[in-house]
């Protein structure tokens, strides 16, 4: 059988148990909160979020392998069930497999030969429900690399292969016994043993009639004897079957793990429509400083997180290298944040973005570089860790990556944590390298804008007049003030009524 799947790469089949995933997961994990996502993906199903996750934490890096997977995640949409009934049919040939205690690695190679026969005639059932599905849903499909797909099920898999297959595999499961042929060669030893098809017509007579020997019911030694001679007849042919079996097998694994994804995009689909959110596929654009122009865009954890209304924010930059987001303290700057990475990660997968419009650019790597907790084992001060890690992200930087910082270098006092940073935003784009920064350092952040150029951006977090946050990321200028006055009055003179109730109804608390 020549089929491949390749639902997620064009000339390749995707692995996630040895595709290696991206440097820095667990950062982009722990500060980007995509493991919550990953679970709405998987729903409590293990193989789903092992391909999901796989998938989320090896973004792809050319224009042209994401939209491979989401011309294919079009036609999902338009009928779930596609990739659903796949799936389903995909782990239960794997399970049934599994549980059925067939022995492939037996070293007994007629318990290898019966193995392989069981294991193929069970697979062949699972095949042929499997071009049904092909047969049934094809007229559904619009994409090339779906009909791909299909076409190929529907060539490959055909009646006549059917009913070849299914005579041969009934014919070496027959139990009536097995055809040798040999030759005799010095001092009369058996060689060349070959195992046969019984095709001829005449057969089973010539077989009847031939002159025959049956061993006596003790005789051990003629019974390994016989057993021997079996076993070199049956060698290449259990050999050929195994490898049949384990071709079958590998078949089912890379349908199920790439069916996966695409089931797991529904599931998260459908829990966010569930909560009201919207969702879309995201036009890829190039361009060299990119452009990202995204409305209605919204935290996916967040969202599923909360079961209230969640706050969408608008991101323009058109061809901007550099943007710095500042504002007020708890204005919803680090939700905002983690909402450009989720969508970069989730679009570069081949995924939808939580978002009412968006067109996105392809980056060569995303990295995140959050603030972090003091170090517990008191191995470095909190600025020492923060350079540290720093150092390891330039490591891996590539041209046309995009870095994330959220409040970082803030260790030290405002002067010394503006310049480090200020240092190291210009290294990086100076090298074609795109920065999203939020930041409460105002030297920082006014230095930079009253230096900018036309690839800079800067917003900020809005604030009404009475000190009540709409969790809002408009565009404007650096303020002096984070207006940290208002977390005091909020704690210690429970001033400021319209701030807690504005925080709580729209669930903006940054985690």
């Amino acid at each position: 059988m020549e089929i491949t799947a390749h639902l997620m790469f064009k000339n390749k089949d995707f692995l996630p148990e040895t595709d290696a995933s991206c440097w820095g997961k667990e950062f982009l994990s722990s500060d980007l909160g995509t493991d919550r996502i990953v679970d709405a993906m998987a729903r409590g199903d293990k193989h789903i979020k092992a391909s999901c996750a796989a998938a989320l934490y090896a973004p792809l890096d050319t224009r042209e392998a994401v939209i491979y997977r989401q011309h294919i995640l079009r036609d999902v949409f338009a009928c779930p069930d596609m990739m659903r009934s796949l799936f389903m049919l995909s782990c239960d040939a794997l399970d049934e497999a599994r549980k059925s205690w067939y022995w492939l690695d037996s070293r007994f190679l007629s318990s290898t030969f019966s193995s392989a026969v069981g294991l193929l005639r069970m697979y062949v059932k699972k095949l042929l429900l499997i071009r049904a599905v092909a047969d049934r849903l094809k007229q559904e499909v619009t994409s090339e690399e779906l009909l791909t797909f299909f076409n190929g099920l529907q060539a490959n898999l055909n009646d006549d292969y059917f009913k070849e297959l299914n005579d041969c595999l009934a014919e070496l499961a027959d139990r009536d016994g097995i055809l040798i042929k040999s030759s005799v060669g010095a001092c009369l030893q058996g060689t060349d043993y070959v195992y046969l098809r019984k095709t001829k017509k005449s057969f089973w007579r010539r077989w009847t009639f031939a002159p025959s020997y049956t061993l006596p019911e003790r005789d051990e030694r003629g019974a390994q004897d016989f057993t021997n001679r079996t076993e070199r007849a049956l060698n290449e042919s259990a050999n050929a079957l195994a490898q049949a079996a384990e071709n079958m097998k590998r078949f089912f694994t890379t349908l199920r793990d790439e069916s996966a994804f695409y089931t797991g995009c529904v599931n998260l689909s459908d829990t966010l429509k569930l909560r009201g959110m919207t969702t879309v596929i995201p036009d890829i654009v190039c361009g060299d400083p990119p452009s990202s122009r995204v409305r209605g865009m919204y935290e996916t954890g967040l969202a599923l997180a909360n079961t209230g209304a969640v706050v969408t924010n608008d991101y323009i930059a058109p061809e901007k290298r550099l943007c710095v987001v500042t504002g007020a303290n708890q204005g919803g700057k680090s939700t905002f944040l983690r909402s450009i990475g989720q969508m970069q990660l989730m679009a570069q997968c081949g995924m939808f973005v939580a978002a009412a419009e968006a067109s996105l650019p392809v980056y060569s790597g995303i990295f995140t570089h959050f603030t972090k907790e003091e170090d517990s084992g008191l191995d470095s001060g909190k600025l020492d860790e923060e350079l540290l890690r720093m150092d390891k992200i330039v490591q891996h930087l590539r041209k046309g990556a995009i870095v994330l910082f959220n409040e970082s270098f803030a260790a030290t006092n405002e002067r010394e944590g503006s310049e480090i940073a200020r240092q190291i935003v210009r290294a990086l784009v100076e090298n074609g390298i795109s920065v999203v920064f939020v930041t409460h350092q105002y030297d920082f952040a006014r230095s930079l804008f009253s230096n900018q150029s036309g690839t800079m951006i800067f917003l900020r977090a809005q604030r009404l007049p009475d000190g009540s946050r709409t969790f809002k990321i408009t565009e404007g200028e650096p303020e002096h003030t984070s207006y940290g006055m208002d977390i005091y009055n909020k704690i210690f003179t429970q001033k400021d009524p319209v701030f807690l109730s504005q925080e709580e109804k729209h669930g903006q608390t940054e985690y």
